[in-house]
């Protein structure tokens, strides 16, 4: 079955905060305080080096989730749309972290992300996700998938975002 956390964005961002968990909160303090950046391109100009960048990944970490060839051919559709948010964090000029995000009516599903060694010694993650949760709710969002998690091989990904503060949510899954 599918399993994500679910965070409810009509509350307002000072409630939001409180509810990150502490340890949550004291990466993302200290992320606000590195100096990384974050750029937004909504319009796919960063497509190709996220593609590259998440194919390799993908592949050297072995983990599930989108098919880059199936990204690469879904993006033109979702940027036509305006529903396409890819966030870059960026330290020295140099991207170190990633995040994608796609808007399907009231709500966005975190697709996709990268952290390099860089980004996890900045906690960019952290403050790329804290930003999309700005984003999002500045275009309407209500509702935010974080994406999905299991309790295997990927617990610590669960651990991080559980540490958004969301409700965890597990689906049915597909039988046949």
């Amino acid at each position: 079955p599918y399993q994500t956390y679910w965070l409810d964005l009509q509350k307002n961002e000072d409630d939001l905060r409180s509810g990150l968990h502490q340890k949550w909160r004291n990466a993302l303090n200290k992320a606000e305080r590195s100096g990384v950046q974050i750029e937004w391109d909504v319009k796919g100009e960063h497509a190709p080096w996220m593609l590259g960048i998440y194919a390799a990944d993908k592949s050297l970490r072995g983990y599930g989730g989108a098919a880059p060839q199936f990204l690469k051919k879904y993006f033109p559709h979702v940027i036509a749309k305006g529903d396409f948010y890819l966030g870059r964090a960026v330290k020295n000029n140099v991207a170190i972290a990633f995040v994608l995000l796609i808007k399907h009516g009231r709500s966005a599903t975190y697709l996709a992300g990268w952290t390099g060694d860089l980004g996890r010694e900045y906690s960019a993650h952290n403050l790329l996700l804290w930003n999309s949760i700005k984003i999002l709710k500045d275009n309407g969002v209500k509702d935010f998938d974080l994406g999905g998690v299991n309790d295997g091989d990927a617990q610590g990904i669960k651990d991080f975002k559980e540490g958004l503060g969301g409700r965890f949510v597990r689906c049915v899954g597909q039988y046949s």
